[in-house]
C-alpha cells in the first residue's frame, strides 16, 4: 500500500508546498491545521508518518510530539524555523525522529521521509512502495535467467528498442577521465538540443553552466568517486544556451568483476515543477498586497538572528504604525487604502539596506529588521530617515494624501528572545502614539 502521511501545519501556503511535493512523489497526504485536530487525525487514521510544524496555534510542536509518542510509535518529523543546537536537542527529547529547518528543498524533504519510512519495524529495510531509487544491480549480463543463450540477440534488440523509445533522456558515460558520453537516446537529444554525433565523446560537463549549483556538482562527483547511485535536481543548459531543471538519476554500471565501467543517467525536465515549487514558497513568505516579506518570513529571520551567537546585541528592530490610516481607508475606500500600503512599502524599501529586511506585519503595521546596528545614534539616524520617507504626499488615483507614522526602535540585548524584542518594539511605538504621533521612540529600558 502507498504510505499515508499526516501533515500538521497551520500556514496554508506551506501546507500546499509540502503536500504538493509529497503527492508528486507518490505519497497519500492528510492535513490538519492545529495540534488538536492533528492528534485526532493521528488516532483515527493511523498514518505511516507525521510531519509536524513546531509553531501551532493551540499547542507547541514539542507538546504534540510528546502526546503522539505516548500513544504511538509512528515516526515524527518536525518543521522548525530555528537551527539552534538546544532547540534540536529539545525536539529529539520530545519524541521527534527527525527535524527540518525552513526553508528546505524538496529533495531533502523526500529523503528524510524515505529514511523514516524505511526505518520502521517490519520494513526489513525494504523500501516497498516508498518512492526511491532502485538498489544497485550488476549489469554484467543483460540476459534474464529464464531465457536461453540463443535468445540473447532478440533480448539485446528489445533493450535497444526500449532505450530508443522511452520518453526519458538516457545517457551513458565512461568511467574514465572527463567521463565522456558514449551513448545518448533520442529523448536526450530532444531534451538537450545536442545530437548524438555532437555529444558522444564530449565530457558530461557540457550540460553545466555558470548558474549550476556547485553543491549539486559535488554530489555527482561524490557518487562517481564512490561508485554509488545518486538522485538529485540540478540546473543544466541546452545546446542553444537555455537552461532547464534536470532531475538526474545516476547509477553505476558494473562488469563481471564488479568494477564500475560506466554510469547511466536518466534525465527528466522538471522545470515546471521547480517553478511551481518556487512560486508556492514565494507565496508562503511574501505579503501578496505589498510584495514585502510577510509575518512568517519576518518571524523566521528574526528568530534566526535572536539565537545566532554572532548577532547577540548587534541588530535592531523597528516597529512602524501609520497615523490616521483608518480614516483615509474609510474616506477613500479599500482600493485607495491598498494602493497607499503598496506605496508605503515601496518607500520603506528605500530606507533599509540590502542586509536588512522590511516586512508587513498586519494591516498598517510594518517592521524593519536592521542588522549590524551597534549604537543608539545609528538607530536614531535610521529613525529619522524613515520619518523623512513619509514627508512627500502619496499620489493615489483619486487624490493626494499625507500620511505620517509612529515608530518604535529597539536594539537587541544578548540573550533576548525574538518575542521579547518584538514586544519592546511594539511598546516603544505605542509610547510614540501617546506622545503625539509622527515621531519615534528609542526604548532604553532594561530587560526584566
Amino acid at each position: 500500500m502507498t504510505p499515508n502521511i499526516l501533515l500538521i501545519e497551520d500556514n496554508p501556503d506551506i501546507t500546499n508546498v509540502v503536500k504538493y511535493d509529497l503527492e508528486q512523489a507518490g505519497y497519500q497526504v492528510m492535513t490538519a491545521e492545529d495540534g488538536a485536530s492533528g492528534l485526532t487525525s493521528a488516532r483515527e487514521n493511523h498514518p505511516d508518518l507525521i510531519i509536524l510544524d513546531l509553531g501551532l496555534p493551540d499547542f507547541s510542536g514539542e507538546e504534540v510530539a510528546r502526546q503522539l509518542r505516548a500513544n504511538s510509535s509512528v515516526p515524527v518529523i518536525i518543521l522548525t524555523a530555528m537551527d539552534a543546537v538546544d532547540q534540536k536537542v529539545s525536539l529529539l527529547r520530545a519524541g521527534a525522529n527527525d527535524y527540518m529547518v525552513k526553508p528546505f528543498y524538496p529533495e531533502e524533504l523526500l529523503a528524510r521521509v524515505e529514511v523514516q519510512l524505511r526505518a520502521q519495524p517490519g520494513s526489513g529495510g525494504d523500501p516497498g512502495p516508498v518512492p526511491s531509487p532502485s538498489a544497485e544491480t550488476s549489469f554484467a549480463s543483460p540476459l534474464p535467467a529464464h531465457l536461453q543463450f540463443s535468445d540473447q540477440p532478440h533480448w539485446l534488440s528489445l533493450l535497444a528498442a526500449a532505450l530508443t523509445h522511452t520518453t526519458s533522456g538516457i545517457s551513458i558515460t565512461a568511467n574514465t577521465e572527463d567521463h565522456p558520453v558514449v551513448y545518448c537516446n533520442p529523448a536526450f537529444e530532444r531534451l538537450t538540443g545536442y545530437s548524438a554525433a555532437e555529444i558522444v565523446g564530449q565530457s558530461w560537463q557540457v550540460l553545466q553552466g555558470e548558474a549550476t549549483d556547485p553543491e549539486a556538482l559535488a554530489r555527482v562527483y561524490e557518487a562517481i568517486d564512490s561508485g554509488m547511485p545518486t538522485d538529485l535536481i540540478m540546473l543544466n543548459y541546452r545546446r542553444d544556451g537555455s537552461s532547464f531543471w534536470n532531475a538526474l538519476n545516476l547509477g553505476p554500471i558494473r562488469n563481471e568483476d564488479n568494477a564500475v565501467t560506466h554510469f547511466i543517467g536518466v534525465h527528466t525536465d522538471v522545470t515546471d515543477r521547480v517553478n511551481t515549487q518556487r512560486e508556492l514558497e514565494q507565496r508562503a513568505y511574501t505579503d501578496i498586497l505589498t510584495g514585502l516579506a510577510n509575518r512568517a518570513q519576518f518571524m523566521r529571520e528574526l528568530e534566526q538572528e535572536a539565537v545566532s551567537p554572532e548577532s547577540q546585541g548587534h541588530f535592531a528592530l523597528g516597529f512602524i504604525d501609520l497615523d490616521g490610516f483608518k480614516a483615509i481607508n474609510d474616506r477613500l475606500g479599500h482600493e485607495a487604502g491598498d494602493e497607499l500600503l503598496r506605496q508605503v512599502a515601496q518607500r520603506l524599501r528605500g530606507v533599509v539596506r540590502n542586509v536588512d529586511l522590511a516586512a508587513r506585519l498586519a494591516g498598517d503595521e510594518f517592521v524593519l529588521l536592521l542588522r549590524h546596528v551597534e549604537s543608539d545614534s545609528a538607530l536614531e539616524l535610521i529613525a529619522q530617515r524613515t520619518l523623512a520617507a513619509f514627508e512627500p504626499a502619496f499620489e493615489l488615483e483619486t487624490s493626494s494624501v499625507t500620511v505620517r507614522a509612529s515608530l518604535g526602535l529597539v536594539r537587541h540585548r544578548a540573550g533576548e528572545s525574538a518575542a521579547q524584542l518584538l514586544s519592546r518594539a511594539d511598546q516603544a511605538m505605542y509610547q510614540t502614539k501617546r506622545r503625539g504621533k509622527n515621531d519615534f521612540t528609542l526604548d532604553l529600558t532594561t530587560l526584566g
